[in-house]
């Protein structure tokens, strides 16, 4: 008797069609790999020792960083007077300061400072990123909505998820860069998040009434 042929049968199998993939030019395939991977870090999917040690690159993205900031200071919060915009470039210089220090402070104490170039990289860059999607965020709240969401208490709460999200963020950068428990970089990113609150709103002066 003899025994069944169990190879499987590919005759009848349609073949796999490849995937769509966007062409990139060669001269953008380094740009596009590179946010790339600030995206893969946004959803944690990789950690920060993954991005290049890049003096200029982090410069860059402080500049951008503090802009970034600038800007959704400015718009999240309505400030009187002609130094509304300067009073958002303080709190951003003293976000930024923050999170500059709390970064090395933690490497510094956890034996990890040859790892201070790539966790400012990933924290400026994943900020950047968060800063410039709560700013489309609030002007598109502000413009689509029919009453203002400052006056009825809804605005910082359709925006909190995105700050949830940053500070997540945040503790996967420092779990990763400084090897701490995930609760613990949990607890620290929220410090500086609270830290920034409270400047927030120590500096700045009430909001105008609105109309």
């Amino acid at each position: 008797m003899t025994s069944p042929d169990l190879t499987p049968d590919h005759s009848s199998q349609e073949p796999q069609k490849p995937k769509f993939r966007i062409p990139i030019p060669p001269a953008l395939a380094p740009l596009v790999a590179h946010f790339t991977q600030i995206y893969e870090i946004c959803i944690w999917e990789r950690g920060p020792r993954s991005l290049p040690s890049s003096l200029p690159m982090t410069l860059i993205y402080l500049v951008a960083y503090i802009g970034a900031k600038t800007v959704q200071y400015g718009l999240e919060k309505v400030w009187g007077g002609d130094k509304a915009w300067e009073t958002a470039v303080y709190i951003a210089l003293g976000d930024t300061l923050a999170l500059l220090l709390l970064t090395f402070l933690l490497l510094f104490i956890t034996l990890k400072l040859p790892r201070l170039p790539q966790a400012l990289l990933a924290l400026l860059a994943t900020g950047t990123a968060v800063a410039l999607l709560r700013t489309l965020t609030a002007g598109s709240l502000d413009l689509l909505s029919p009453v203002s969401l400052k006056t009825i208490g809804l605005y910082g709460t359709l925006l909190f998820p995105l700050l949830v999200w940053n500070v997540t963020i945040q503790a996967s950068i420092l779990r990763s860069t400084t090897e701490f428990h995930y609760i613990a970089a949990l607890i620290v990113a929220c410090l500086h998040a609270a830290a920034c609150y409270m400047v927030l709103n120590g500096l700045a002066p009430p909001p105008l009434p609105m109309r």
